[in-house]
């Protein structure tokens, strides 16, 4: 039973979080020096609330409060309230309807260094001990998880280029749902019972696992193939995304594989197969080619990229993904002489081209913008 029609897309990311909350700290594989623990940070990204962002937010949030009485951290905190929680039990969920009212939070005058300690809780240090003015507090192997949401629209537009290219972001992984499988005019009602039987799984296979997993030599063998094949193209790509990408290749990847290990095995295997690093790869490879998306057609650092980017997607929205010059001009609200100045360059880029189509009344042609069939595609 389908609870929501929210996209699969959130579905899926949301039961490994619950898998990953539910490990809480007791299960890890070793990279180099370092621990990596299968904590996720994530930031489903959507059109608006029909895509019941909240909803699997909600719905994940519930499980979880079935399962264990343990896990919750709270929305709203001081640096200190944090570390104290997390001195006592160094493992929890965040969650949080709105990531731009979290962020926001987290850089009031009460939250000095918020973001910055986040960020070094999130790599589960060995021993991070923090100084405040009135204590002084040790933690130990955090494992920290947030599940929050946006409009992709407002986070883009909101989040600033700094901060894309700051390790802050870099780990949170953007979930963009472009469109859904299903749709139903009338919610499913809730079920008790189907949240209590996916509470008790949950529990029986997050129970188990203790310790190091790890790493057969398979699955090693498909790691370092995949990293072969990726590693050029971040080198290659734009500086604003590539420290989110070189995150998921380096980090999610191994995080993604110890929860779908988890999963398959019934909290049964401590060691990472080659199937369950084939299932982390996929998931990597996907969130890569929607960042990918996300920053050719929507993510944008200044006035002149944004209006551009408009304009396409104005353009691809069109009926025969075209637009008649006039209805661009007042789509736009630019004057004649901006609007010929980012089409000029959008046409000397390759990306639209001009059409000339006569009226049926026999006058002057009526001047269109069409995409390039080869340079824009939608997600």
């Amino acid at each position: 039973m389908k609870v929501s029609d929210a996209p699969f897309v959130y579905s899926t990311f949301c039961s490994l979080f619950c898998i990953a909350v539910g490990l809480k700290n007791n299960v890890y594989v070793t990279f180099g020096p370092r621990r990596i623990y299968p904590n996720l940070w994530l930031i489903l990204l959507g059109p608006s609330s029909a895509y019941r962002k909240t909803t699997s937010i909600d719905l994940a949030r519930t499980i979880l409060f079935r399962a264990f009485d343990d896990i919750a951290l709270p929305q709203e905190f001081s640096t200190e309230s944090l570390c104290q929680a997390l001195s006592k039990r160094p493992y929890g969920a965040i969650f949080h309807g709105e990531f731009l009212t979290f962020f926001g939070m987290l850089n009031k005058n009460y939250m000095t260094g918020g973001k910055g300690l986040l960020a070094d809780l999130f790599d589960s240090p060995r021993r991070y001990i923090r100084e405040l003015s009135s204590s002084k507090f040790e933690i130990q192997y955090p494992a920290i998880s947030i599940i929050t949401a946006s409009t992709t629209d407002w986070f883009l537009q909101q989040i600033e280029e700094v901060e894309f290219r700051s390790g802050f972001i870099a780990r949170f992984i953007l979930i963009p749902a472009w469109s859904k499988e299903i749709e139903y005019p009338f919610p499913n009602p809730r079920s008790e019972q189907v949240e209590e039987q996916l509470a008790q799984l949950l529990l029986a296979i997050t129970t188990a696992p203790q310790g190091e997993m790890k790493i057969s030599n398979k699955a090693r063998d498909v790691f370092t193939q995949f990293y072969k094949e990726t590693r050029p193209m971040i080198d290659r790509t734009d500086p604003e995304i590539r420290p989110s990408m070189e995150r998921l290749l380096n980090n999610y990847t191994f995080k993604f594989a110890m929860l779908i290990e988890v999963n398959k095995s019934l909290g049964q295997n401590m060691e990472i197969s080659e199937e369950s690093m084939k299932e982390a790869v996929d998931h990597v490879n996907f969130l890569l080619k929607q960042l990918k998306i996300l920053r050719q057609k929507e993510i944008s650092f200044s006035d002149f990229e944004r209006k551009q980017k408009k304009i396409l997607k104005l353009i691809e929205q069109a009926p025969g993904r075209k637009i008649a010059r006039s209805e661009l001009l007042l789509q736009m609200r630019l004057s004649k002489r901006d609007l010929d100045f980012h089409m000029e360059t959008l046409i000397e880029q390759g990306v639209v081209e001009i059409v000339r189509e006569p009226k049926y009344t026999g006058k002057r042609p009526v001047t269109y913008y069409k995409l390039s069939n080869h340079k824009i595609s939608p997600p």
